[in-house]
Order: structure tokens, then C-alpha cells, then sequence
């Protein structure tokens, strides 16, 4: 790299090893000095003249304050940008504002009370407008404050806004470029309706308000036309509905009986297993089988309709709908999970309903189907009688229509609604029906779905277009969320699912509980156009945007926002860009998942169930929450329940020991120079050096890498942090812990983009974020090192946990051990590394061996019995009575053979499991573990001879803690008295005495009885200190001056 590029001086961060270390405020140290030396800025200075990484950023509203998905979007967007820097492109990062819709009109509604189009009108659109560009920039500051505190760099003064006459005139271009290739076109379609607004809504401003509300259901008799003694039951929760009712739709498939109810005298069709929808208990009601039929055989029956507008020769309703509506139709998506599985087909209210209408000519595609409500939600004259009603409030009318009558066997009351001519249209009332309806936010009122004509563009021509283009795009994770469209092979017939329950509809396939695509990619749609199955197309992914170096930067290279954006701004975006471009408009995308509250809940500041984002970075620190987040399942495309415990373990297991790892160097490096006179210069040209555990560590960081280069590459975030997290473990407690007095570090550059602040804590007076990404050195990389040490963890781990079982503290000394395995190579690979298993675990004497006599080994086997059972369907009880009967010998030979012969059935590799053990049951004192590979054998005794050097470590032990306590550090001489009781502390000034050449070379000192301590000597701290039961007085004092 160009070092004449990177002489930004500033005063350094100081990092004092002998305070507690701060993280937040650290953090806010290290903002400082960017903010000094304007680091970003300078970063792309720098950066002039590379290759571009182009990035496109979905904008916030600036009306509200940012949250946790904010914060999750800004790492990720952040990390993958900082990344890019570091491999050498130039990365251009603007921030935006989206400052249209109905965020920013929310604001000025609730501020001047305003609930629909009139109040906006009587405004005037002009006053509207301006009242709500004089908002749109609120909370611009809180916004800046809060993504700088994160660590995100991002140019906010070259920032650009959706309200801005440049941007909006990109938009008419865009659409003038779509419109003259005719693909915009005026249709009809049912979507989202506020009476409020007298205008449809987008699904995300639907989704802004969702509730649990109940709705009455209801249970309609349709007299048949030419049988008026037989009636179709059809099951509906919104009743408002059967006001526009233009069909009635069964699935083909399905058995539907005809039953002749007594009590009634009429006939009544349904579906067969559903009874229970009408009678409190089917199997004591009062009624005759009186046949089944398929669905298939009623379609084309025609009924009476409810109410008599729809009858009037005079009307202009039946002009246009008497000869064609009023008949039984056929789809799959109808289900029988509850209800008559007989819908009740309204076009006017619902996508479903309109969409069959249309297929089966009740309903012509641009048609308006009938509708007895007006822009604002009042009846039209046709229904004056319940004028100014909203829906709900009308159907609370209709209930106190309903006559009741008493005695009946059927669930719930049967009512009857009068016509004012002709015979009567029968309601049978069901229970109130739960579920999530979709509300106004501005006025708090429902939402309705509603045919509106508007603008759409054609994404028919195109599928294929589409389908080819996201094959040359990358989606992480690629196990998200498929894109839920079914496609027949010619490409014609598209079925965009919106939900599991669709898809159990759609598909017959019930119990979905997974969305991935090992679990649906195998589900099949029936074709409702005669073409056979319809299969999933595979993932989509997308960006797009247009700004002035739109040919240097198109497509992205990179784009992220959350999962709710699949079937919105992303999927918009794909279908724009193959219409202009033909291709799709980015290369790589991340898709992120929600952040919840910890109950799994949506969080809400109403309900305060989450802790406020700013007092989780004050508390923990930015880098903590931004590695919570990215080791999350929710860059994964799965939810994340938010967790401040979360936060707080990212401190204790990762940041804390890596800041103490580096404490731990800085104070070697003042002993050195102290000690020797020598000042440690890390050299990167050095020659490899010969230690084992040097060559370990540094292949191990050479791993970590190419790992975080091939992943990064790759753009899967959530494969880093544990092996980072690895890494720290292998250099805290096994490096450092093995090599506390002679430390050569690595290259600690890996994951400085996930955590940007933690960087720059050192005393370098450039930014580490101007420099480049560590290059691998191969000549690092040492597999048999790797393989060496990892076997060395593996002996270690279970003696230690042998030691924790029988309550064996490593400051015991005992006395051997012994290591088998059959192969010499894996004993060979110990071998070098035996006075590190030595020291660890503190034991005299370490034997290897692969002598099966000599460890009187044994083999027995396991059986994994479900996965037995499915392979051999018959014999498994056999074998099972047979297993424990096998002798060892038998055992042995089926792991050299591959194969073993029960009772005639054959068992051949992998059908047992076989690990190698040691009958100690005669061997007292003894104890035995493995991990069915290597076998260790612990003497567990305490042996006399060896308790002294075990005393002197545990002097030791209290003397470091003392040390700490009194806020020492490595650097600082003291001297060490001690006080023991004549009697009772012989067996430990013993232990003084005769381990002093090891305490001497511990603690720096040589402990001396506290009678002989000078008179005049400043004491630091004393204190009376506890091992075993010898009680003791333990002294630090200031050395005296020479």
C-alpha cells in the first residue's frame, strides 16, 4: 500500500492498562479523534481512483426515531461497505431520507386532527404539503447522532431526499420509460381501502397498524333456483359482504353431503365432515343422509339471490349480472379447515373472490363488480335505509334484524332475514371468528378491501426475463425466504402465494411449519388454466436506483434491507429494472430477519417491552451491539428475540478477554524493555520461528483470515463471529495461558469492520480503517501444527474434566498418566508437545501409548436404534437382545472387518458405534475417559511427596490475587511478607521454603517472614488469607529505595 497515504496524525488514543477499561466510553474517545481527523472523508481521499463498490441505500423516514431494525440494517450495510474499503475498492456511502407517504402525513394528521380526505381538502393540499415538508426533517439530528454513536460511516451533508424535484423527476422518468414500452396499464384490482382517505393503500401502510379483532360468523342457506327446497350453506365472517355477493365457490375435489333436516323441512348441502359448523353435536341432531356429491358436479348450479336489487328486471344491476352471476363456481383455493368449505363470492372485496369471477365469467376483467358503499364508506342511495353506516356498524344492524327462534338443535340460533318480496334468505349465526385485521393508522379505524381501479405494470411478459435474471444474482442467506411464486413449465400462469395457510390451500398439503426450501421446494399448485402442476421458481434478489454515475455503479454490488422487503420495495425494484435494463440490479443482496422483543412480540413503545437502544450502547458499547446483532439468527433471515443478556455476553466472552489479551501483551512488552533493555518492535519479515504453539497461533489466525476473506466474499456475516470467537478462546486459554512469558502476537486486523470502535484503542497515529485487509501468508499456514495441537486440546479437555469430576483443582500435583491410542502417528503428534500437557494439567509423568494389553483396553458398541430400525424394517429386536451379549473381541473385529453377522442378519459399517474403554472397576484410585478416538487414564491419587509443590502454587495463587486487588500490575515491584502460626502453618512454610526458586520466578519476589520486615516499610495491603485450614497473614509492601 501507498504509506505516504496514511500520515493522518492525531493524538492518540491512550489505553492506561492499570484503569478498568470502559468500552462505551472508549468508544466515544475513538469517535472523537474521527471526528478530529474527519476519518471518513479521509478514507475516501484515499480510496480516489479505485475500482467502484457501488451501494444502494433503502432510505428511513426521518418523521420517527430510528429503532433496533434501523441499527441492524446500518452493521450490516456498514460492515460489508467498511469491508469493500479495506480490499481496495472506493466506496461511495450517501445517506437518504424517503420524505412521502404516510409516516410524515401521520405526523401533521394527528398534530391538526385530521381523519380523512375532507379535513385535507378544506386545508388545502398547498397548506398539507407544507405543513408536512416543515416536518419531514424532525428528527434528522437524533438520527445522525444515533448512526454515528453505532460506528457507521456515512456521508449525511451530501445526503439526498425523495422530496428533492431531482429525485422525483428520476421517478417520471422511470415511469415515462415503462409507460412508452406499454406496460403501464389502468386496471382493476382489490387492494387495501381507507374511507378516510378515499384512496387505496400500499401493503406496507396497510401493515402499519394490525389488531386482533373479533368478527361475527355467519352461516347463509342459498335456496337452489330450480329446487328452493334445497339450499348451499356458505360460511363468511364479514357479513357486509353477501351485500355484493355475486357466486358461491366449492372445490372440485371435495365430498359434500345433502342432508334433509327434520326440524326444518328443508334440504341443506355442505361439506361431509363439517356438520359441526351448524349442529351443537352432529351425532344427535335430528337429520337424514340423504347423499354425497363432488364439487365438481354443482358447478354451474344456479341459486336465488339474497336480496331483490339483484333481481329487479328493471335494475341495472340484473342487466348486467342477472344472466351471468348467481351460479356455483369451482377453485382449489377453497379449504375445509372449518366453516361449509362453500364460499360466498364477493369481487368487490376480496383478491380471491375477484380473481374466480373473473376466471369463470361472473365478471369481466375491467368490470366493476357491484358495490353498495361509496368513496367514503356510506351507503349508496340503493341502501338509504342504512345510510351513514360503516361496515361494521351495519352489520350490528343486521343482527338486531335477526329474528330469533328457540328450541333448536342447531349450534347457535337459527335467524331469517325478510325480503320485501320473494321467499327468505336464511342465517344460521356462528361464533365470533379471532383474527388479525388491518387498520387506519391516522383515525384508528378498519381498514377495508376494495376493487379500485389504478395503475399497475405487466409483469406477465417478463417471468422469464425475471427467472433469468436472479440466476445471475446472490442472495444470503440462500436458505431465506423463498420467493413465493408458483409458475406452470410454459411460463403463462403465475400463483404468487401470500402466507402458509394459502399455501396449505393452494398446495392440499397440510402441517407446514417450515418456509426454507428443502421443505416446500417439493410442493406442487394445481393449475387452474389445464397446465398441470405448478412448481416454485427459484430466489429472486434485488436493487435498484439511479443517480448520476448510474452507468459507473449498475447493478449494486451489494444491497441489504430487512425480510418484510421480499414481495415490496425489492421485488418492485427487480420488475422495474428487467422492464428498463433487462437485467436485474444487483449482484449481491443480505436479507435480514425482525428484531423482536424478548417474548417473541412485536416491540412497542406503548407497551415498553424492550430496552431503549441508546441505554443498551451507553451500558455495553456500540461494538457489543453491533456483534449481538450479526451473531444473530436475524442475519439469517430469521427473527431475533432482543435480549440485553445478549449484549452483555458478547462483553464477557469476546471484547473483555480480547482487551485483556492485548493488556496482557502491552505489560510483557514493559517487562521486556525492563528486564532486558530490549524494546519489542514486531518485525513482519521475521523468520517462522520454531515453537510449536507460535506456529499454532499464527496458522490459526492465517485460518481466521482466509475464512473472514472467503466468507465476506460470500457475504455471509454469520459464519465469522464464531470462529472469531474460536480464536479468542485458542489465544486466551490455550496460547497466552501456555506462553505467558514469552508472547508473539498476530495480526489482529480480521474483524475490524464488525467492530470498528475496538480498533482504534491503540497507540498508532493512523486509523487502522485507512489501511488494507491482511493478505493470507501461506507460509503460515501449517496443517500438522494444527492437527498436533488440536489432539494435544483433546487430552487436555478430558482430563480436566477427569480433575473436575473427582474434584481435583489443577494446583494438585499428581503423579501420572496415561494417553492410548492405536495409532503411533497420533502418539507422535503428542510427543513434542508432552511438557505442555505436563504443565497444564500437573502431572509428573505423561506415558503414550498404543499397547492395548499394556491399558487392558476394551470395545463395546452403540446402536442408534431409529436409524437402525429404518434400514432393517425386520430383525431389530433380535439385534437388540443381541448387542449387549457381544463380547469385546467381537466388537474389535467388526471395527477391522466392517461387518458382523447376528443370528443371520448382517450388520455392516456404520450400523454400531464402537469406542474404546478401560475397566477400572478393580483398579482404585484410577480413573478412565474418552472420546471415542483417544483414551486417557488419570492416577487420581494424592500423593504426600507432591503436596508441597501443590501448597507453593496455591501461595502463589493468593499472592496474584492480592496483587490485583491492591490494582498492580505486571510492571510493579513489591515485596512479600507472610505470618504463619508457629503450630499450625508448618506443612506451608515448608511448601515456601522449598518451592522458592518457582514462587521467586512467579511473583517476582522472594517471601519473607513478615518478622523480619523492615520498620519503615510502606505497606500497599495485607490481608488474612485461607488454604486449606492453615489461616495466614499475606503483606505487600513498597520495595525500599536503594
Amino acid at each position: 500500500m501507498d504509506t505516504h497515504k496514511t500520515q493522518f496524525l492525531h493524538a492518540p488514543v491512550k489505553h492506561d492498562v492499570r484503569l478498568p477499561f470502559d468500552f462505551p466510553k472508549g468508544e466515544e474517545s475513538v469517535l472523537s479523534v474521527w471526528r478530529e481527523i474527519d476519518a471518513f472523508r479521509a478514507s475516501l481521499k484515499l480510496s480516489e481512483g479505485r475500482p467502484e463498490y457501488s451501494f444502494y441505500d433503502g432510505p428511513p423516514f426521518a418523521t420517527g426515531l430510528p429503532h433496533y431494525g434501523h441499527l441492524l440494517a446500518g452493521t450490516v450495510k456498514d460492515i460489508i461497505t467498511r469491508h469493500a474499503h479495506s480490499l481496495g475498492y472506493h466506496v461511495q456511502r450517501r445517506f437518504g431520507w424517503d420524505t412521502h407517504g404516510l409516516p410524515v402525513e401521520h405526523e401533521i394528521d394527528k398534530t391538526f386532527n385530521i381523519a380523512g380526505r375532507e379535513d385535507v381538502m378544506r386545508m388545502g393540499i398547498d397548506v398539507y404539503n407544507a405543513k408536512c415538508r416543515a416536518i419531514v426533517m424532525r428528527y434528522a439530528s437524533q438520527w445522525r447522532t444515533t448512526v454515528e454513536r453505532i460506528g457507521r460511516w456515512i456521508h449525511f451533508d451530501n445526503d439526498y431526499k425523495t422530496l428533492n424535484p431531482d429525485y422525483m423527476e428520476s421517478v417520471w422518468w422511470v415511469f415515462g420509460q415503462l409507460y412508452s414500452k406499454q406496460v403501464i396499464y389502468k386496471g382493476l384490482r382489490v387492494m387495501p381501502y381507507s374511507t378516510g382517505c378515499t384512496a387505496p393503500l400500499s401493503n406496507f401502510e396497510a401493515g402499519q397498524d394490525q389488531r386482533e379483532v373479533v368478527d361475527p360468523a355467519i352461516t347463509v342457506s342459498f335456496p337452489l333456483a330450480d329446487d328452493p327446497q334445497t339450499s348451499l350453506l356458505a360460511w363468511t365472517t364479514t357479513p357486509w359482504t353477501l351485500l355484493s355477493n355475486l357466486a358461491l365457490c366449492v372445490h372440485p375435489d371435495f365430498n359434500y353431503i345433502k342432508i334433509h333436516d327434520a326440524e326444518r323441512g328443508q334440504n341443506f348441502i355442505m361439506h361431509e365432515s363439517l356438520l359441526s359448523t351448524i349442529y351443537k353435536d352432529p351425532n344427535e341432531a335430528k337429520f337424514e343422509r340423504l347423499g354425497l356429491l363432488k364439487g365438481s358436479d354443482m358447478e354451474g348450479w344456479r341459486y336465488i339471490p339474497l336480496f331483490d336489487y339483484f333481481t329487479d328486471q328493471a335494475s341495472a344491476i340484473y342487466r348486467v349480472f342477472g344472466g351471468k352471476a348467481f351460479k356455483v363456481v369451482t377453485d382449489d383455493f377453497v379449504s375445509a379447515g372449518g366453516g361449509t368449505a362453500i364460499v360466498h363470492l364477493s369481487p368487490a372485496f376480496d383478491e380471491d373472490d375477484h380473481r374466480i369471477a373473473v376466471k369463470k365469467g361472473v365478471l369481466g376483467l375491467d368490470e366493476m363488480p357491484p358495490c353498495p358503499f361509496d368513496e367514503g364508506g356510506r351507503f349508496t342511495e340503493a341502501f338509504r335505509t342504512l345510510l351513514g353506516s360503516t361496515s361494521r356498524m351495519r352489520t350490528k344492524k343486521y343482527k338486531k334484524r335477526l329474528k330469533r327462534r328457540e328450541g333448536s338443535s342447531f349450534k347457535l340460533p337459527l335467524v331469517t332475514s325478510t325480503r320485501s318480496t320473494g321467499g327468505e334468505g336464511q342465517y344460521y349465526l356462528s361464533l365470533g371468528f379471532n383474527h388479525e385485521g388491518f387498520w387506519k393508522i391516522r383515525s384508528g379505524t378498519p381498514l377495508m378491501n376494495r376493487a379500485v381501479p389504478a395503475w399497475f405494470v405487466r409483469v406477465e411478459p417478463i417471468v422469464e426475463q425475471l427467472i433469468q435474471a436472479q440466476k445471475t444474482t446472490h442472495w444470503v442467506p440462500s436458505e431465506g425466504t423463498p420467493i413465493p411464486l408458483w409458475i406452470s413449465e410454459d411460463g403463462e400462469e403465475v400463483v404468487c402465494v401470500s402466507s402458509i395457510q394459502e399455501l396449505e390451500e393452494f398446495s392440499g398439503v397440510k402441517g407446514i411449519k417450515d418456509l426454507h426450501r428443502d421443505k416446500i421446494d417439493h410442493i406442487t399448485i394445481s393449475s387452474r388454466q389445464g397446465k398441470g402442476d405448478l412448481k416454485r421458481v427459484e430466489e429472486l434478489h434485488y436493487p435498484f436506483e439511479n443517480q448520476e454515475r448510474f452507468g459507473q455503479t449498475f447493478p449494486a454490488d451489494f444491497i441489504s434491507e430487512g425480510i418484510d422487503q421480499t414481495r415490496g420495495w425489492f421485488y418492485t425494484l427487480l420488475v422495474i429494472s428487467v422492464h428498463l435494463f433487462g437485467v436485474a440490479p444487483w449482484k449481491n443482496l443480505i436479507t435480514t430477519g425482525l428484531v423482536l422483543a424478548a417474548n417473541g412480540k412485536k416491540m412497542s413503545k406503548s407497551l415498553k417491552n424492550f430496552p431503549d437502544h441508546m441505554k443498551i450502547i451507553d451500558q455495553y458499547g456500540a461494538d457489543a451491539t453491533r456483534l449481538y446483532l450479526v451473531n444473530s439468527p436475524v442475519v439469517r433471515a430469521d427473527n431475533l428475540k432482543f435480549r440485553e443478556d445478549g449484549v452483555r455476553e458478547v462483553v464477557s466472552r469476546l471484547l473483555l478477554p480480547w482487551v485483556n489479551a492485548f493488556r496482557f501483551f502491552l505489560n510483557q512488552v514493559t517487562l521486556l524493555e525492563r528486564e532486558t533493555g530490549v524494546k519489542f518492535v514486531y518485525d513482519v519479515h521475521a523468520p517462522p520461528t520454531t515453537n510449536v504453539m507460535d506456529r499454532w497461533i499464527l496458522a490459526r489466525c492465517q485460518s481466521l483470515i482466509k475464512l473472514v476473506r472467503d466468507e465476506m466474499a460470500a457475504y455471509r456475516l454469520y459464519t465469522i463471529m464464531p470462529r472469531l470467537l474460536q480464536l479468542i478462546d485458542e489465544l486466551t486459554n490455550w496460547y497466552i495461558r501456555f506462553n505467558r512469558r514469552r508472547l508473539k502476537g498476530g495480526n489482529g486486523k480480521d474483524d475490524i469492520d464488525f467492530i470498528p470502535s475496538s480498533y482504534d484503542l491503540g497507540e498508532d497515529t493512523r486509523s487502522v480503517h485507512f489501511l488494507s485487509f491482511p493478505e493470507v501468508k501461506v507460509i503460515y499456514f501449517d496443517t500438522d501444527i494444527e492437527r498436533k495441537v488440536q489432539r494435544m486440546q483433546a487430552v487436555i479437555e478430558l482430563v480436566r474434566n477427569l480433575r473436575e469430576k473427582h474434584q481435583l483443582a489443577i494446583k494438585t500435583p499428581l503423579s501420572h498418566l496415561l494417553v492410548f491410542h492405536p495409532d503411533v502417528q497420533y502418539l507422535n503428534d503428542l510427543e513434542p508437545l508432552r511438557h505442555y500437557i505436563q504443565s497444564e494439567l500437573n502431572i509428573r509423568a505423561v506415558e503414550f501409548t498404543s499397547d492395548e494389553t499394556r491399558s487392558h483396553i476394551q470395545y463395546r458398541a452403540t446402536v442408534d436404534w431409529g436409524v437402525l430400525g429404518r434400514k432393517m424394517r425386520k430383525g431389530v429386536s433380535q439385534v437388540k437382545k443381541a448387542i449387549p451379549l457381544l463380547s469385546s473381541e467381537d466388537i474389535k473385529a467388526y471395527m477391522e472387518s466392517g461387518s458382523l453377522d447376528i443370528d443371520g442378519i448382517r450388520l455392516t459399517g456404520g450400523d454400531l458405534t464402537v469406542s474404546r474403554y478401560i475397566d477400572l472397576r478393580d483398579n482404585a484410585g484410577l480413573a478412565t475417559r474418552t472420546d471415542n478416538d483417544v483414551v486417557v487414564v488419570l492416577d487420581t491419587r494424592v500423593l504426600e511427596e507432591l503436596m508441597g509443590e501443590s501448597l507453593a502454587r496455591e501461595f502463589i495463587n493468593r499472592v496474584q490475587k492480592l496483587r490485583k486487588k491492591a490494582g498492580l500490575q505486571a510492571t510493579d515491584n513489591v515485596d512479600v511478607f507472610y505470618q504463619l502460626d508457629a503450630s499450625d502453618g508448618k506443612d506451608l512454610v515448608r511448601a515456601i521454603e522449598g518451592g522458592q526458586e518457582v514462587i521467586v520466578k512467579a511473583i517476582k519476589s522472594t517471601p519473607t517472614d513478615v518478622r523480619k520486615r523492615p520498620s519503615g516499610a510502606k505497606v500497599l495491603i495485607e490481608e488474612v488469607q485461607m488454604i486449606g485450614h492453615t489461616e495466614f497473614l499475606l503483606c505487600l509492601a513498597w520495595p525500599r529505595s536503594p
